[in-house]
């Protein structure tokens, strides 16, 4: 397990002993957990204490992992992410949450759930993407990247790793702008006009870019795309069996799904 595991599964117990550190009679009451499910509506203003003034989606109210505790899929700017929230409501932790058996990541098995959204590679044009690997891999991954996008500059390091380790993966990188009213637009026309992975580096990193020369219309019919497919944050991966995954991936668990049997993603 790497330090950065290490830090994160520390974090996670004390915020479980939070849960059940002692204090009044009503605090240290077991109470039944399916006693009253935790619904959307429930869930939505004790959410808006956490985020303050960030905007955020609730997906799905489900039981979690650990006994007593509710998962609380969210959609925010940067992807969808998961709060999981104790049956009394008023505790809440984030994860990852390891099992001990195998070291699963079971928030980032949630967040990959197949059952949330398909579509298929086919509806998505290719000819405006950047190519990243072998062109005649047989395995297919298409990345919606913004050129504003901090999640966006990891998950591309994390795409140029696998690139560079295997030759059955290839990669579709897509400018998808946060709106056509920001920055993000033309920088997104400039990098598609050039066909240039360098200049989408360059922005990631915050460096200045030329703007484009003319209007290129490929970038608005992405948005559009976007729209009809409700992709509605960067980064967002198609991968190989058609499952949308919005957020940036660890190394480790994109390259697992990849390697999956079609069979087992369905």
């Amino acid at each position: 397990m790497s330090t950065h595991q290490r830090k994160g599964t520390l974090a996670l117990i004390f915020s479980v002993l939070l849960l059940v550190r002692p204090g009044s009679a009503s605090d240290s009451r077991i109470q039944p957990f399916d006693a009253h499910p935790l619904t959307k509506e429930e869930a939505s203003p004790l959410v808006a204490q956490i985020f303050k003034e960030r905007p955020f989606t609730i997906r799905h109210v489900n039981p979690g992992p650990i006994a007593g505790v509710w998962e609380v899929i969210i959609e925010i700017e940067a992807g969808k992410t998961i709060l999981y929230i104790d049956d009394s409501k008023r505790y809440f932790f984030t994860g990852p949450i390891y099992t001990i058996r195998g070291l699963r990541n079971k928030t980032e098995e949630r967040l990959l759930s197949p059952g949330d959204r398909r579509g298929s590679l086919s509806q998505i044009p290719l000819a405006d993407a950047l190519i990243l690997g072998n062109e005649t891999a047989a395995k297919r991954v298409i990345a919606f990247l913004s050129p504003e996008c901090a999640a966006c500059a990891d998950m591309l390091q994390t795409l140029k790793e696998i690139s560079a380790q295997r030759d059955d993966v290839v990669f579709y990188l897509k400018l998808l702008p946060d709106s056509r009213e920001d920055d993000s637009f033309w920088k997104s026309e400039s990098i598609v006009a050039s066909r240039s992975l360098q200049l989408l580096e360059k922005s990631l990193a915050g460096h200045p870019i030329p703007r484009p020369k003319e209007p290129v219309p490929e970038v608005s019919e992405t948005l559009e795309m976007a729209d009809r497919l409700a992709i509605s944050s960067t980064p967002t991966l198609v991968l190989p069996d058609g499952t949308f995954v919005e957020g940036a991936l660890s190394l480790e668990t994109l390259t697992n799904w990849i390697d999956r049997p079609l069979e087992e993603t369905r």
